[in-house]
């Protein structure tokens, strides 16, 4: 008897020594893990802190590259062409950084690997408009490698505004169109940059020969640019109700940054920046329209037109709002004759791809009296096809990546109801 309760006394001593072991390795493992955690996440926001402060100066901070696996990638190359870009605008836009928030929504480390994905929040005081903040969010996916003991970024998946003309120089730069070539395609990349601050240094002169122009005349009572024509009220079946600006650019505004849960928010493919801008027009006055015979000649709460950006296009360009035709009154415009509350659509190729509202201008102190004519430069908010990125609010256009190619201007005078 007394052999049998020392060899079970012993067995359970046994298990009781292995499930510790089990519980200290297991233990090690998970504080081992946190440990690496901790240095990734060192890594990335050391990286991101470096990035908007070279932002924020237009001066690349060289120990950005420390962070990275490779000197040469793509985020320090956008990085590069954003601050080359944005010196060559009129206003100054540098910013001051307010508050920046980083949450992670996806952390995966495998081994020597890690994928990381967060939403960074941002609002700043840019040097143009001291006094207005201005927010921002981004979605960055983040891979990274470990070296020794340190965690390097291998990639990084993010929104850019050169997006599109960097997938230009790399598709230009593939040979027999599967063998990729890392020199050929920097090459690419090189070419596409060149090409984008060439056409911005071309749209800047001209624009800067437009604001001498008016500096010129602007005592005269005679201008250059088209003065807006008063809208004339012929009888007839609908009557014109004008458009409230105000009120339209306070809702966007308002919803730019937290979109307004009585309306649905449109993730990809297509976005919810129509959607948002027609939830614009609507508190602006904008009536809705049902009565046209076919479906690119109607707008109203969640239509096609309401909520597509080529479809809104169609619609303002065939819907000729009049005291016969019912509906929105809109017509193609100019970064001269803009006024608050029109939209910008963004037509990189054939097709329209975005819509934003204009909710600010900026303008010299010479121009005070009549900022909206002789303004340089105005602000805009947006929506995206995600509610973690590209959302923005009172950002000055000009920094934004995209040329006076890519942009058309809408002027929204009323509607006929």
């Amino acid at each position: 008897m007394k052999k049998k309760q020392v060899r079970v006394l012993s067995v359970l001593l046994a298990v009781v020594v292995i499930l510790s072991t089990v519980k200290i390795y297991a233990a090690g493992r998970l504080e081992n893990h946190m440990d690496e955690k901790t240095k990734i996440q060192t890594t990335i926001e050391s990286y991101l802190k470096t990035r908007i402060r070279s932002l924020a100066d237009l001066k690349i901070d060289q120990s950005i590259y420390q962070f990275f696996l490779e000197r040469n990638n793509l985020s320090c190359f956008d990085l590069e062409t954003m601050i080359k870009y944005r010196k060559l605008q009129i206003g100054d836009l540098r910013f001051k950084k307010d508050k920046q928030e980083i949450k992670y929504s996806k952390f995966v480390i495998k081994g020597s690997e890690a994928e990381v994905k967060l939403d960074l929040s941002q609002s700043m005081y840019f040097n143009v408009s001291p006094k207005v903040l201005s927010e921002q969010t981004e979605e960055h996916t983040i891979y990274l490698k470990k070296e020794g003991i340190q965690w390097l970024i291998t990639k990084e998946d993010f929104s850019s505004d050169f997006e599109d003309a960097y997938n230009e120089g790399i598709k230009q730069n593939k040979r027999d169109g599967s063998i990729y070539q890392r020199s050929r395609a920097e090459d690419g990349l090189e070419m596409q940059q060149d090409l984008i601050l060439e056409q911005a240094k071309s749209d800047v002169e001209q624009q800067r020969t437009e604001i001498k122009k008016l500096k010129e005349i602007r005592n005269q009572k005679s201008s250059l640019s088209v003065k807006e024509q008063p809208t004339t009220f012929a009888s007839g079946k609908y009557t014109f109700k004008k458009y409230n600006r105000a009120a339209a650019s306070n809702y966007a505004q308002k919803y730019a940054k937290k979109p307004n849960s009585s309306y649905p928010f449109y993730g990809k493919p297509d976005g919810d920046c129509t959607n948002y801008t027609s939830q614009c027009l609507k508190a602006g006055g904008i009536v809705e329209d049902r009565v046209g015979s076919e479906n690119s000649k109607k707008w109203y709460r969640l239509s096609m037109t309401w909520k597509g950006a080529q479809m809104f296009y169609n619609y303002w360009n065939e819907n000729k709002g009049s005291s016969k035709v019912k509906g929105l009154k809109a017509s193609k415009s100019n970064f001269a004759n803009c006024r608050l509350a029109d939209l910008i659509e963004k037509r990189p190729e054939k097709k329209i791809t975005h819509t934003m509202i204009i909710t600010g201008y900026l303008v010299d102190s010479w121009g005070s009296n009549d900022p909206w004519k002789y303004k340089y430069d105005v602000l805009i908010c947006q929506h995206s096809d995600d509610k973690k990125k590209n959302m923005l609010k009172n950002v000055p256009l000009s920094s934004k990546g995209w040329s006076n190619k890519v942009k058309i201007f809408v002027k929204i005078s009323g509607s006929y109801k």
